[in-house]
């Protein structure tokens, strides 16, 4: 929206690109790049990222694991607006899905998913959703670990992720205020 910006606070900050040359083949070329646009006019609402998910689980040698994750938004937060969603999980993930419950376990909202998981396609998904005290946001992560070591979570390619980053206003004011912190309190369980 027109009244919503993502504040820029002085200091430096990080754009990440990962590429991947596996089979070491020479001569390889990249062509990618972006585009920041800024204004001096700040906007009436701030955006910011917030992570749902989990970062608490181990994929075992040769086997195929299947959690799910809730979060209820916990009193005192304020109606946040989600924007866009950005699922991200590794080489070894098959399918994620972030969505707002109601009564019964129905899904009121799609926040953003992929029924099959491609690590080298990662894009932001538009959303226009709310969510506030008391919602449930349920995270499904599927991975398949064709290896004959156990994989858990981490930031390296090799690592695995579960984590639905999500794009929302206003910002939430809080010292203690973690982007990741939906991800920490979430209570998960394995699908038998």
């Amino acid at each position: 929206p027109d009244d919503v910006g993502f504040p820029l606070h002085g200091g430096s900050y990080v754009v990440q690109l990962h590429l991947s040359n596996l089979t070491g083949l020479s001569g390889q070329r990249d062509a990618s790049g972006f585009s920041l646009c800024t204004t001096p006019t700040r906007r009436a609402q701030e955006a910011d990222v917030l992570a749902f998910g989990t970062t608490r689980f181990t994929v075992q040698p040769r086997a195929t694991f299947d959690l799910t994750c809730d979060l209820t938004v916990p009193a005192g937060f304020p109606e946040m607006h989600l924007l866009a969603a950005f699922p991200h999980m590794h080489k070894i993930g098959k399918s994620i899905h972030t969505v707002k419950l109601g009564p019964g376990d129905v899904a009121l909202a799609d926040l953003g998913g992929h029924d099959a998981w491609d690590f080298n396609n990662q894009p932001w998904i538009p959303l226009d959703a709310t969510i506030k005290t008391g919602d449930v946001v349920r995270t499904r992560c599927v991975w398949e670990n064709p290896t004959d070591a156990p994989v858990g979570f981490g930031e390296k390619t090799e690592d695995e992720m579960c984590y639905s980053f999500s794009l929302y206003y206003p910002k939430v004011q809080m010292s203690a205020f973690h982007w990741a912190l939906p991800a920490f309190a979430s209570q998960c369980r394995a699908k038998p």
